[in-house]
């Protein structure tokens, strides 16, 4: 077995430092982005917030073609090639292609997505006819995601994560807030959301391109493509059709709801709930933010038993901030519906349902990255596709019979089916041993502290305040207990 190296104490440090820049820069998209919804929904009303939600679903699973596997790709192959001067001729070879690719795709498919809208919801969606303008305002944005997307992951390989942090988290929201609030008092409806949303990334895409060239030369980058470096097609191209599938799975439910006839307002309800709940997993996107980096270079320099040490670690700290992130949606899922509109009212056991995604994704999460990082695209592609077909078979079946309820349910098993074949793949394919102790620490906490409250809830918001937060801030005493971070314990007296 391989011991500790020299420089784990130095890339666990970095490690948690890029965690808490990228928590901070989730925490702010965590809070950002409910706001702008809170602010585009009371602006626009929950018709048009629903029927823009509703092609958003679309956009989000095709905007994957265009965005994740460069993504990722980038990542990969800067994190290996970054590091060493020999190989930068390699290094500008894969980010050029990377870079090219990406926006090339996003702008061929806006182009298809636009000349064929109107056709696809004349026929699959009769009833919601402002749609195809709304998608074909939307696609535009696919291309500038891409470039955001992709030029703000090359820096993660030197563990720079501020920048995506003020770009997603800053720049993008504010940028969309601004033109929304214009493009309504114009008289714009659902579609001045969406132009809006593409103003935004023509924002952000603009900053995200500066912040690149200041770590790769601009001369170099755009010098002509004389060959494709190999193994990038063969990772990139499973990789965008595994995340694309992927994306599909957590939008299925909410495209088939429209195409079972449910209206706007409730599509808005479900929809605007489901939001809610997949915040819940920002602790896990933080910690596999500044991880992946990790991933990458030691699984190619063939560190596993390095990996394993990390993994588990990492794991735990996800779990434990996960819980709490999990619990405060889970307890608090009604009243931040309300923050929406007051008209947002009915059954939210949907919520509750749908908390088993992010849950798996906080707690063994990093099983997924830990693939794709590896090199493995492939696999998670299989996985994509047999939970793409159980997940429309099960909405299929589930939505006619038990409306919003059923959609959650296909959601959750659909969800929860992928992340066990992750689990396994994880320790077949690269030697990751699921993390049993540390993260079944934090769920002892958790089941002890923080479900009894569940069971609890009082009718009385200030009571309900009170014994929320008190249940996370006894969790918070329970989580400084266990990790020797105790506030009231003197210098004097510290273990050395």
């Amino acid at each position: 077995m391989q011991g500790r190296s020299p420089d784990s104490g130095h890339i666990e440090r970095k490690i948690a430092t890029g965690a808490a820049i990228n928590f901070a820069g989730t925490a702010a998209k965590a809070l950002s982005q409910p706001l702008l919804y809170i602010m585009l929904t009371r602006l626009y009303g929950t018709q048009a917030m629903g029927l823009y939600l509703l092609a958003f679903s679309f956009i989000e699973v095709t905007g994957a073609l265009t965005t994740s596997g460069f993504v990722d790709g980038g990542l990969m192959f800067a994190s290996r090639h970054m590091h060493s001067t020999e190989e930068r001729t390699r290094l500008y070879s894969y980010m050029r292609l990377v870079l090219l690719m990406s926006g090339g795709i996003g702008l061929v498919l806006a182009l298809l997505i636009s000349l064929l809208a109107p056709a696809f919801v004349h026929f699959y969606y009769p009833s919601h006819t402002s749609l195809a303008t709304v998608l074909a305002y939307l696609a535009w944005g696919m291309p500038l995601e891409a470039l955001t997307l992709t030029a703000l992951a090359i820096p993660k390989a030197k563990m720079i994560m501020s920048y995506e942090a003020v770009v997603i988290g800053l720049v993008k929201p504010a940028s969309v807030a601004l033109l929304a609030l214009v493009l309504r008092h114009m008289g714009f409806g659902a579609e001045g959301i969406a132009i809006s949303f593409v103003g935004a990334f023509a924002v952000s895409a603009t900053v995200s391109v500066y912040l690149l060239l200041r770590h790769l030369d601009w001369r170099e980058l755009i010098s002509p493509i004389k060959e494709i470096p190999p193994g990038i097609l063969s990772f990139v191209i499973p990789q965008n059709l595994n995340m694309a599938l992927g994306r599909l799975v957590s939008s299925l439910d909410v495209i088939m709801l429209g195409w079972f006839g449910a209206a706007p307002a409730q599509i808005a309800f479900y929809s605007l709930g489901a939001q809610i709940v997949r915040n819940a997993r920002q602790a896990k996107l933080a910690f596999s933010g500044s991880y992946s980096p990790v991933l990458a270079r030691y699984s190619h320099e063939g560190r596993t038993g390095e990996l394993n040490r990390l993994f588990a670690k990492v794991s735990g700290w996800s779990t434990a901030l996960g819980m709490a992130s999990v619990f405060a949606v889970a307890y608090f899922r009604q009243d931040l519906l309300h923050l929406f509109s007051s008209s947002l009212t009915g059954d939210t056991t949907f919520m509750l349902i749908l908390l088993v995604n992010p849950f798996m994704s906080v707690t063994f999460g990093l099983a997924g990255n830990a693939i794709v990082m590896a090199g493995h695209s492939r696999w998670n592609l299989v996985n994509s596709l047999t939970v793409g077909g159980l997940n429309f078979i099960l909405n299929l079946l589930l939505i006619p019979r038990f409306g919003i309820i059923g959609a959650a349910t296909a959601t959750a098993a659909a969800g929860a089916t992928v992340s066990i074949m992750q689990i396994i793949e994880a320790r077949i394919l690269v030697g990751i041993e699921t993390p049993i102790r540390e993260v079944g620490r934090w769920l002892a906490v958790a089941l002890f502290i923080l479900v009894p409250p569940l069971f609890l809830t009082p009718q009385s918001l200030p009571l309900r305040l009170a014994l929320g937060v008190g249940a996370l801030a006894f969790y918070g005493m329970a989580w400084m207990v266990l990790t020797g971070h105790n506030p009231l314990r003197s210098r004097g007296t510290a273990k050395p």
